[in-house]
């Protein structure tokens, strides 16, 4: 009989950040902004590890001006105004100071003359929400995407793909903003706002290779339409928490369709991007199995109960696939070989006939 073990680890979040309330100015040039966390090897589709931003990708941006001299509190911040509302900014292909820039596109926008500006914004432009709003109240703002629709997924791989459409939405608030401007241009920090997850799979040693093969490989009901908000009340220390609404049903998301044999060398079904959510369903794994290599196979049919968490001890998170947080699954396959123990029946007694021959 077939066994499967299945391990989940969680990666620690990818981005860091700065808590600093501040306001920029700059009267002569245009607004330029340079963003943190993105790798340049990927474009617009699929997970970004590192912290350099791609120079393919767009991204959305709010400003708010305010008559308070750079170095203000947002908090502390007099008369408020909206300065620019969910424009985007592309890469503009030149550095300054030794850092890309991206800028208003297909227009430039400008530095106000007096006053100074507050920024936030989220990424990619091209996200899939209904709507993005900022509320610049200034004893919790926050960002509001409602409605973002996750894309397609396709294990086939991420580049040139037209059936992969997973984004990885980030953003930067306007409490988690970096402290200098170097010669008008303002470095900003995105943080994720998805989940992302691996799926690992093997045998355990050479003499299983090629006795199972993956056919399908479904991720159940996952909420794949959600509204996010960049601070929902506050934290443990005092700044803003993420969250995301729970009110999808969800879909269930086919992972991979074809027929892979298993060897001990690692198959993987990766970049799966989704919304943080509880984890309401199971992965569920359709294999072919075989007692021995040329024998005809049978199908089996494996439902995985996932865990998620923060990677801490505090069991009542496991339940849940936490914002910013990379899982990475690695389900090994195992079999118990058939052994039978003979053992033979005594003979019934004799029936005893006697012949007599004449």
């Amino acid at each position: 009989m077939k066994k499967l073990l299945i391990m989940a680890g969680t990666v620690a979040a990818m981005a860091a950040c700065t808590k600093g309330e501040v306001v920029y100015e700059d009267t002569s040039a245009e607004i330029g902004l340079s963003p943190v966390s993105y790798t340049t090897t990927k474009t617009v589709y699929g997970p970004y590890e590192g912290t350099s931003y791609s120079q393919a990708e767009q991204f959305k941006v709010f400003s708010q001006h305010t008559a308070s001299p750079a170095g203000t509190a947002f908090s502390q911040a007099s008369e408020l105004a909206p300065y620019l509302v969910d424009v985007t900014f592309g890469c503009k292909g030149t550095q300054v100071e030794g850092k890309d820039v991206w800028g208003g596109t297909p227009s430039p926008y400008y530095w106000p003359k007096t006053g100074s500006l507050y920024f936030t914004g989220y990424s990619p432009a091209a996200a899939n929400v209904e709507s993005a709003s900022y509320d610049w109240n200034q004893g919790g703002p926050r960002l509001t995407l409602t409605g973002f629709e996750q894309g397609a997924y396709s294990w086939t791989g991420i580049e040139n793909n037209p059936d992969y459409n997973m984004v990885d939405l980030l953003y930067f608030d306007v409490h988690y903003t970096t402290t200098s401007v170097d010669g008008g241009i303002q470095s900003v920090t995105f943080r994720h706002a998805l989940s992302w997850l691996d799926f690992n799979f093997k045998c355990a040693t050479d003499g299983l290779a090629e006795l199972f093969t993956i056919k399908k490989v479904t991720l159940k009901k996952v909420g794949n339409k959600e509204t996010f908000w960049s601070g929902y009340g506050n934290g443990s220390d005092g700044w803003p928490v993420p969250q995301w609404s729970a009110n999808d049903e969800g879909k269930d998301i086919v992972l991979y369709d074809a027929g892979m044999p298993l060897t001990t060398n690692l198959f993987s079904v990766h970049d799966v991007l989704i919304i943080p959510q509880n984890i309401d369903g199971v992965l569920e794994i359709v294999y072919d199995q075989k007692a021995y290599k040329d024998a005809p196979s049978i199908e089996q049919v494996e439902n995985l109960t996932l865990t998620g968490g923060d990677g801490s001890s505090d069991d009542s998170k496991k339940g849940q696939w936490i914002i910013n947080k990379h899982y990475v699954y690695n389900i090994t396959f195992t079999a118990d070989e058939i052994l039978l123990s003979p053992s033979i029946l005594e003979w019934d007694p004799a029936i005893v006939s006697d012949i007599e021959v004449k």
